[in-house]
């Protein structure tokens, strides 16, 4: 894979993530209205710098009564311009503005945010830089490696981080995940109580996979798409049993930069 197609499906994966997430959280209608529990009339309030001076007046004009919902309109739209464009001038400009709006909605309500927003922010930016560097240069190729980097440290820190949890080392972690009323469901919950081995095997076969992950760079070319469809079919098995969509979109993302790296250092 070249630096121009990596760049370029990232782009694209990019703002497919960034409209989904935006639109999901346009769909919080009971949460981000004035009297709601997320509306900047509350988020505001949390420091001092939020709620008066600039930043508070700043943040203001985009989150504060109806023009919240403009905002993220703005970021959805912004991901689908990003997923349409070819010109390399264009898509930078759209970066910059896409990093700027999940930048400022991260001030304005960093309650909620997971590690899905975090990723996106974090190829979204490279991507940016990356747009205004020349055509295949080193500046690119850094950008590129920087992504592939901070996803290959984002699977393998959870799975070190679960080694730590009781529920995780005893293997009932994901069993009592699906059991819960924010993430899970009755009928999953049902299942998981009536036949708890799956549930078990998926619970080490995550800290497993997620600490194994930088071995990933040492495996032969024609791995790579298995290890990533597993890494895919996980997410998209979180965001069927626990509605956390945007993390399919997020780190699909990614993936481009995971298979150039994996090329460059298996030339």
């Amino acid at each position: 894979m070249t630096t121009e197609s990596a760049l370029d499906l990232t782009q694209r994966l990019i703002g497919l993530a960034a409209c989904i997430t935006a639109l999901e959280a346009a769909g919080a209608r009971t949460l981000l209205p004035q009297q709601g529990l997320l509306s900047w009339r509350i988020s505001k309030l949390r420091r001092v710098s939020t709620a008066t001076g600039f930043t508070g007046g700043l943040l203001g004009f985009f989150f504060d009564g109806n023009r919240v919902w403009a905002t993220f309109l703005a970021r959805a739209s912004l991901g689908c311009a990003l997923m349409l464009t070819d010109q390399t001038s264009v898509s930078a400009l759209l970066c910059g503005a896409l990093v700027t709006l999940i930048l400022l909605s991260h001030l304005a309500t960093p309650q909620g945010n997971d590690g899905s927003d975090q990723i996106t922010l974090i190829a979204a930016t490279a991507l940016f830089l990356a747009r205004l560097s020349p055509a295949d240069s080193l500046a690119q190729q850094a950008c590129l490696a920087f992504i592939a980097a901070q996803l290959t440290l984002a699977y393998f820190a959870a799975g070190v981080a679960k080694t730590f949890g009781p529920s995780w080392r005893a293997g009932t972690a994901v069993a009592e995940i699906v059991s819960t009323r924010t993430y899970g469901a009755q009928w999953i919950s049902q299942i998981a109580r009536r036949r708890p081995a799956p549930f078990v095997f998926a619970t080490y076969g995550t800290v497993m996979f997620e600490v194994a992950f930088p071995l990933l760079f040492l495996l032969p070319s024609s791995s790579i798409p298995l290890f990533l469809g597993v890494a895919m079919s996980f997410h998209v098995c979180v965001a069927f049993l626990m509605g956390l969509n945007s993390f399919v979109f997020a780190f699909a993302a990614t993936y481009p930069s995971i298979i150039w790296a994996h090329e460059a250092l298996n030339p």
